[in-house]
Order: structure tokens, then C-alpha cells, then sequence
């Protein structure tokens, strides 16, 4: 079956979609992802097929950076987002041809499709009682990075009890102070040991 995993939006939404599809192509199946520019090489270290989709999300960003209202989450208007979505659409025909597609008879079913994947650890957030859909609780798809950590973090690890991973997402954030004080409670909260990762941001380390 041919496969188009199309994706509007940062790593974050991107890397589990990347996994997804490298699954999907050891099963046989021929997978094209679709995504901002930016995620070229991150496709390209897991083989899969890239098709550029959309924006410089972080590039965006950059340029309107007061838009930023410290917080993660990248914050367009009503407006910007309407024209951006429907310039998107307007490449979709000719990307995908040649993916098995179908009519759309019913919005709501071909969205939900067959079986809802539910990509989030049991532990973390299990399904709701009564839930009338069908799904499948794959947790979260992750990718090996491939990238080995540095060798006094694999000793810290060693040391002593698993510690408590705090990261952040792809987005840039703008005020740095407010995350930074978030970290510190949770260093005098739990008192547990505890990594800490930047990703792209600059929260100082407490």
C-alpha cells in the first residue's frame, strides 16, 4: 500500500509520524512523509521518503519571535493560520498521487478511521471508561536516536536511583525565568535525582 504521512508542525509532531512510517515500510509498505523542511534530515537518517510540506516552523518563529507570549506553543492568528493550512492543501494533489485514496464520504469516520491510535504510555495516560470508539495504546512511537549520550551523563545514570528527566519541546521559548522557577520547584519538591535537557532552549539549569 502506498503511504502519506502528512504533517504541519515541529518535532514534536513530526519524530512520532517518522517512526510510525519506519514501521510501516519494514511491513512492506511504500511510506512518503510530508512535513516542514526543517525535518529533511531527520527523515533522511531513518531512510524514510521526504517530501518538504509547509513552513520553516523554527524559521517562523524567529521572525516574529513578540508573538512569543512565554510560553511554547507557536501562536498565529485566526487569519494567518486560515491562509496557511489552505496553501498546504493546495500542494496535496500533486504530492500525493499515486496514494490510495479514496472519496471522502464521511469526515468525522475517515478521520477517526478503523482504529484510533492512541500513541501515549499506559502509565501516563491511560484510555477513559466507557470510550466508545475503537483504538489501539501503541505508547509513545519513539525513534533510537542513535546518538550516544555523553559519558558523564551515562555516569550519573549509574550512580545511583533512575533519575527524573526534565524536557522541554522544539519550540523556542521567550521567557526563560518562568520555566527556569518551574524547574527549581520541582528540584525542592521531590528531592529526586534529575536530568536535565535544553532541547533548543536556554532555561538555566538550577
Amino acid at each position: 500500500m502506498k503511504i502519506a504521512c502528512v504533517i504541519l508542525g515541529t518535532r514534536g509532531d513530526v519524530q512520532p509520524m517518522i517512526a510510525l512510517a519506519s514501521g510501516l515500510m519494514v511491513h512492506g509498505h511504500d511510506v512518503m512523509v510530508c512535513a516542514p523542511p526543517e525535518h529533511a534530515e531527520l527523515a533522511g537518517r531513518h531512510h524514510c521518503p521526504f517530501v518538504p510540506f509547509g513552513p520553516d516552523v523554527k524559521e517562523k518563529v524567529k521572525e516574529e519571535p513578540e508573538k512569543q507570549k512565554g510560553g511554547v506553543a507557536v501562536k498565529i492568528s485566526l487569519k494567518d493560520g486560515k491562509k496557511l493550512i489552505g496553501d498546504q492543501i493546495t500542494l496535496l494533489p500533486d504530492i500525493l498521487k499515486g496514494v490510495d485514496l479514496s472519496p471522502i464520504k464521511d469526515i468525522w469516520e475517515d478521520w477517526m478511521g478503523e482504529r484510533v491510535i492512541l500513541a501515549c504510555d499506559k502509565e501516563l495516560h491511560g484510555t477513559r471508561t466507557g470510550t466508545l470508539f475503537p483504538f489501539i495504546q501503541t505508547g509513545f512511537m519513539m525513534l533510537p536516536s542513535g546518538i550516544p549520550l555523553p559519558e558523564e551523563v551515562e555516569e550519573f545514570i549509574q550512580k545511583g536511583s533512575p533519575p527524573v528527566n526534565i524536557g522541554f519541546g522544539s519550540n523556542p521559548i521567550t521567557v526563560t525565568e518562568k520555566y527556569s522557577a518551574l524547574v527549581e520547584q520541582v528540584r525542592d519538591l521531590t528531592n529526586e535525582r534529575r536530568s536535565h535537557f535544553r532541547g533548543h532552549h536556554r532555561v538555566r539549569h538550577p
